[in-house]
């Protein structure tokens, strides 16, 4: 199979038979999505569709019973066509991620929860964000980066300074050891800053001595 129609949705009307029909199987060998429609009475429908179903088992077929003489047949139809479509992507994309948070949330509740995890999720979102507006904005001339600094000798980790056990293990999980400076990220924030980074737009740059390797 060529698949030279791949990633296209195509609406072919009369597929019952003759050319409509020859034209939805030649589609589907090349890997289109096919919004197929037909007037004929459901007795005779399952010609095109059975075939379709014989020769692509693996893919999912849909067939709409519409009248193209009539706008409202083909408004619906198509509408019916987008509709399945959303539903699909978003129970595959969403529906699924959504049941398995669920459920596994029950159990992680009777166990010792995650810390942090607002606060991971908002870093994650900083940096999905930062590519975007990189994207979005790249033809205004508008340059998006993201500096990721690592555990540094600051207020925010004295609790991990002041104790030993936890300071010797933070060090063990850095590959160039130990907690990092402010400097040495500050550093960084002035190479984005800069002229150096004139061809660069929505990079992820971690400064944390090799933590995020792990």
């Amino acid at each position: 199979m060529a698949c030279r129609l791949k990633g296209k949705v195509a609406t072919i009307t009369g597929s019952y038979s003759g050319l409509g029909r020859a034209i939805v199987l030649a589609y589907a060998a090349e890997g289109a999505a096919i919004f197929s429609d037909s007037i004929h009475n459901r007795t005779l429908e399952p010609t095109t569709l059975e075939e379709l179903c014989r020769l692509y088992p693996g893919r999912e077929h849909m067939f709409v019973k519409v009248d193209v003489t009539k706008a409202n047949d083909m408004r619906n139809g198509i509408a019916l066509c987008v509709k399945k479509t959303f539903d699909d992507t978003m129970v595959t994309n969403a529906k699924r991620v959504f049941l398995g948070c669920k459920y596994a949330i029950r159990q992680m509740v009777l166990q010792k929860p995650l810390p942090d995890t607002s606060y991971c999720a908002s870093k994650g979102a900083v940096i999905q964000l930062t590519r975007q507006i990189a994207l979005n904005y790249a033809g205004s001339k508008i340059h998006s980066n993201c500096l990721c600094p690592g555990f540094l000798i600051t207020a925010m980790t004295q609790h991990v300074q002041s104790d030993p056990l936890e300071a010797a293990q933070m060090s063990k999980d850095h590959p160039l050891r130990g907690l990092g400076k402010p400097e040495n990220v500050a550093r960084a924030a002035v190479f984005l800053a800069s002229e150096d980074v004139r061809w660069m737009t929505g990079p992820v740059l971690p400064v944390d001595g090799g933590y995020t390797c792990h």
